[in-house]
Protein backbone atom coordinates (compact mmCIF):
# COMPACT_ATOMS: atom_id res chain seq x y z
CA UNK A 1 0.00 0.00 0.00
CA UNK A 2 1.47 3.37 -1.07
CA UNK A 3 0.86 6.88 0.64
CA UNK A 4 0.26 9.95 -1.52
CA UNK A 5 3.14 12.52 -1.64
CA UNK A 6 3.59 16.03 -3.62
CA UNK A 7 3.06 16.01 -6.68
CA UNK A 8 6.15 15.10 -8.50
CA UNK A 9 7.54 12.61 -5.29
CA UNK A 10 7.37 8.94 -5.34
CA UNK A 11 5.14 7.18 -3.81
CA UNK A 12 5.89 6.23 -0.15
CA UNK A 13 5.06 2.76 1.40
CA UNK A 14 3.78 2.36 4.75
CA UNK A 15 6.42 0.93 5.76
CA UNK A 16 8.73 3.25 4.57
CA UNK A 17 6.31 6.20 6.49
CA UNK A 18 6.91 3.88 9.54
CA UNK A 19 10.36 3.86 9.27
CA UNK A 20 10.79 7.53 9.18
CA UNK A 21 8.83 7.80 12.02
CA UNK A 22 11.03 5.64 13.76
CA UNK A 23 13.96 7.20 12.92
CA UNK A 24 12.73 10.89 13.93
CA UNK A 25 12.06 9.60 17.29
CA UNK A 26 15.73 7.95 17.57
CA UNK A 27 17.03 11.13 16.13
CA UNK A 28 15.25 13.10 19.28
CA UNK A 29 16.62 10.10 22.16
CA UNK A 30 19.77 12.23 22.68
CA UNK A 31 18.22 15.70 23.73
CA UNK A 32 15.74 13.72 25.52
CA UNK A 33 18.85 11.88 27.73
CA UNK A 34 21.03 15.62 27.88
CA UNK A 35 17.80 17.30 28.76
CA UNK A 36 17.57 16.76 32.43
CA UNK A 37 21.20 16.45 33.12
CA UNK A 38 21.44 19.93 32.19
CA UNK A 39 18.31 20.96 34.56
CA UNK A 40 20.64 18.79 36.83
CA UNK A 41 23.65 20.45 36.22
CA UNK A 42 21.98 24.39 36.39
CA UNK A 43 20.30 23.24 39.55
CA UNK A 44 23.59 22.71 41.01
CA UNK A 45 24.57 25.93 39.81
CA UNK A 46 22.04 28.45 41.32
CA UNK A 47 21.73 26.10 44.53
CA UNK A 48 24.62 27.73 46.22
CA UNK A 49 23.11 31.22 45.75
CA UNK A 50 19.68 29.93 46.86
CA UNK A 51 21.23 28.88 49.98
CA UNK A 52 23.15 32.62 50.26
CA UNK A 53 20.16 34.37 50.19
CA UNK A 54 18.31 31.69 52.53
CA UNK A 55 21.25 32.46 54.96
CA UNK A 56 21.22 36.52 54.22
CA UNK A 57 17.46 36.75 55.03
CA UNK A 58 17.85 34.68 58.61
CA UNK A 59 20.69 35.96 59.63
CA UNK A 60 20.45 39.34 61.87
CA UNK A 61 23.51 41.61 61.30
CA UNK A 62 24.18 45.01 63.14
CA UNK A 63 24.15 47.89 60.87
CA UNK A 64 22.38 45.35 57.77
CA UNK A 65 19.19 45.61 58.39
CA UNK A 66 17.60 42.82 56.61
CA UNK A 67 14.24 44.82 55.45
CA UNK A 68 13.46 48.54 55.81
CA UNK A 69 11.47 47.67 58.59
CA UNK A 70 14.57 47.19 60.30
CA UNK A 71 15.34 43.78 62.66
CA UNK A 72 11.44 43.42 63.66
CA UNK A 73 8.68 41.97 61.85
CA UNK A 74 5.71 44.40 63.56
CA UNK A 75 3.05 41.49 63.59
CA UNK A 76 5.10 38.75 65.26
CA UNK A 77 3.45 37.35 68.39
CA UNK A 78 5.40 35.77 71.21
CA UNK A 79 4.93 32.20 71.14
CA UNK A 80 2.47 30.79 73.44
CA UNK A 81 0.49 34.14 73.71
CA UNK A 82 -1.48 36.23 71.44
CA UNK A 83 0.23 39.64 72.60
CA UNK A 84 2.76 41.39 70.24
CA UNK A 85 6.43 41.45 70.72
CA UNK A 86 8.30 42.08 67.81
CA UNK A 87 11.62 42.19 69.37
CA UNK A 88 11.03 38.59 70.42
CA UNK A 89 11.21 37.11 66.69
CA UNK A 90 14.86 37.77 66.36
CA UNK A 91 16.19 37.60 70.11
CA UNK A 92 17.26 33.43 70.45
CA UNK A 93 19.73 32.29 71.76
CA UNK A 94 21.65 31.42 69.18
CA UNK A 95 20.90 35.38 67.97
CA UNK A 96 21.91 36.41 72.25
CA UNK A 97 25.45 34.69 71.65
CA UNK A 98 26.50 35.82 68.03
CA UNK A 99 24.74 40.00 69.62
CA UNK A 100 27.57 39.32 72.68
CA UNK A 101 30.52 38.56 70.41
CA UNK A 102 29.85 41.21 67.83
CA UNK A 103 29.57 43.61 70.80
CA UNK A 104 32.60 42.46 71.99
CA UNK A 105 34.29 42.95 69.06
CA UNK A 106 32.83 46.64 68.62
CA UNK A 107 34.33 47.30 72.07
CA UNK A 108 37.57 46.23 72.34
CA UNK A 109 38.82 45.66 69.05
CA UNK A 110 36.56 47.44 66.23
CA UNK A 111 35.42 46.32 63.28
CA UNK A 112 38.16 46.16 60.96
CA UNK A 113 37.60 45.98 57.06
CA UNK A 114 37.50 42.72 55.25
CA UNK A 115 39.82 42.92 52.22
CA UNK A 116 38.81 40.20 50.13
CA UNK A 117 35.08 40.05 50.64
CA UNK A 118 32.63 36.72 49.76
CA UNK A 119 29.33 35.75 49.61
CA UNK A 120 29.90 33.85 53.15
CA UNK A 121 32.07 36.87 54.75
CA UNK A 122 30.50 40.20 53.07
CA UNK A 123 32.97 43.06 53.74
CA UNK A 124 32.24 45.26 56.58
CA UNK A 125 31.94 48.93 57.74
CA UNK A 126 35.15 49.95 57.59
CA UNK A 127 36.97 51.78 61.18
CA UNK A 128 33.34 51.10 62.39
CA UNK A 129 33.96 50.85 66.46
CA UNK A 130 32.68 52.74 69.71
CA UNK A 131 34.23 56.45 71.07
CA UNK A 132 34.13 55.41 75.22
CA UNK A 133 36.42 58.33 75.54
CA UNK A 134 33.42 60.45 77.59
CA UNK A 135 32.87 57.25 80.08
CA UNK A 136 36.97 56.82 80.24
CA UNK A 137 36.76 60.34 81.77
CA UNK A 138 34.36 59.13 84.43
CA UNK A 139 36.07 56.09 84.85
CA UNK A 140 37.48 57.05 88.16
CA UNK A 141 34.17 56.23 90.00
CA UNK A 142 32.26 53.57 88.34
CA UNK A 143 29.15 54.82 90.03
CA UNK A 144 29.46 57.92 87.17
CA UNK A 145 30.35 55.44 84.30
CA UNK A 146 27.15 53.14 85.74
CA UNK A 147 24.92 56.49 85.47
CA UNK A 148 26.04 57.77 82.45
CA UNK A 149 25.41 54.44 80.59
CA UNK A 150 22.02 53.99 81.69
CA UNK A 151 20.94 57.49 80.69
CA UNK A 152 22.57 57.02 77.46
CA UNK A 153 21.23 53.08 76.52
CA UNK A 154 18.43 52.19 78.53
CA UNK A 155 16.90 55.89 79.43
CA UNK A 156 17.27 55.73 83.31
CA UNK A 157 15.44 52.35 83.83
CA UNK A 158 18.67 50.03 84.73
CA UNK A 159 17.43 48.66 87.70
CA UNK A 160 19.45 48.74 90.93
CA UNK A 161 20.50 44.81 90.93
CA UNK A 162 22.06 45.56 87.35
CA UNK A 163 23.78 48.97 88.95
CA UNK A 164 25.04 47.31 92.19
CA UNK A 165 26.37 44.36 89.98
CA UNK A 166 28.16 46.37 87.13
CA UNK A 167 29.64 49.23 90.00
CA UNK A 168 31.37 46.40 91.60
CA UNK A 169 32.35 44.65 88.64
CA UNK A 170 33.98 47.98 87.91
CA UNK A 171 35.90 48.38 91.26
CA UNK A 172 37.88 45.38 90.87
CA UNK A 173 39.70 46.15 87.83
CA UNK A 174 42.43 48.24 89.51
CA UNK A 175 45.46 48.76 87.11
CA UNK A 176 48.30 50.79 88.02
CA UNK A 177 48.13 52.95 85.24
CA UNK A 178 45.34 54.87 85.85
CA UNK A 179 44.76 55.57 81.99
CA UNK A 180 44.55 52.11 81.36
CA UNK A 181 42.65 51.44 83.89
CA UNK A 182 39.95 54.01 83.30
CA UNK A 183 39.64 52.44 79.97
CA UNK A 184 39.06 48.81 80.97
CA UNK A 185 36.51 50.21 83.38
CA UNK A 186 34.80 51.57 80.48
CA UNK A 187 35.16 48.58 78.19
CA UNK A 188 33.55 46.77 80.59
CA UNK A 189 30.98 49.14 81.37
CA UNK A 190 29.95 49.21 77.86
CA UNK A 191 29.88 45.64 76.97
CA UNK A 192 27.82 44.33 80.48
CA UNK A 193 25.05 46.74 79.91
CA UNK A 194 25.05 46.13 76.44
CA UNK A 195 24.62 42.37 76.52
CA UNK A 196 22.53 42.48 78.99
CA UNK A 197 18.60 41.65 78.81
CA UNK A 198 17.16 44.68 79.84
CA UNK A 199 19.17 46.43 76.88
CA UNK A 200 18.30 43.30 74.73
CA UNK A 201 14.65 43.97 75.16
CA UNK A 202 13.90 47.31 76.55
CA UNK A 203 10.13 48.12 78.12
Amino acid sequence: MATRTRSGSPPVTAGAALAMRRRRRIDLLPYALVLPLAVFIVALALIPAAVTIVQSFFRVQELNPPTVFSYYQPGYEVPGTKLLGPAFGILSTTTTLRRANNINTLVYTGVSSNTSPTAASPDRPRGTSIDISNLEALAGNPVDVVNALDAQLLHGTMNAQMRTSIATALNTINDANVTTRNQKRARAAVYLVATSSQYDIQR
